[in-house]
């Protein structure tokens, strides 16, 4: 069974929680290299079909979704929905106050 948290359906999978959109990705294309993220083409963070799924290189995504790098590699976000917290943390997407 499952959650969702930032808008992502997450799971418990070989002992560690995990996006499902990473683990679906995973089980048709093997590894994520690094560097790179599992895109939702038509946006919806729900949609984890393989189909709605892309692999993009880390920069392009922050591009595609708004994201610039500042003090050093902190990711941060300019959207309304981060209810005021700007902060990312790079591995999980999480925002931090």
């Amino acid at each position: 069974m499952g959650w969702i948290q930032n808008g992502y359906k997450f799971m418990r999978h070989l002992g560690e929680d995990i996006a499902e959109h990473r683990v679906v990705w995973e089980k048709y294309h093997g590894k994520i290299p690094k560097g790179h993220n599992i895109h939702h083409i038509n946006g919806n963070k729900l949609d984890n079909r393989i189909e709605n799924l892309q692999l993009v290189h880390i920069g392009e995504h922050n591009k595609i979704h708004g994201i610039g790098w500042k003090k050093g590699n902190e990711m941060y976000k300019k959207r309304k929905h981060n209810k005021g917290n700007t902060k990312r943390d790079s591995k999980t997407g999480r925002f931090i106050k």
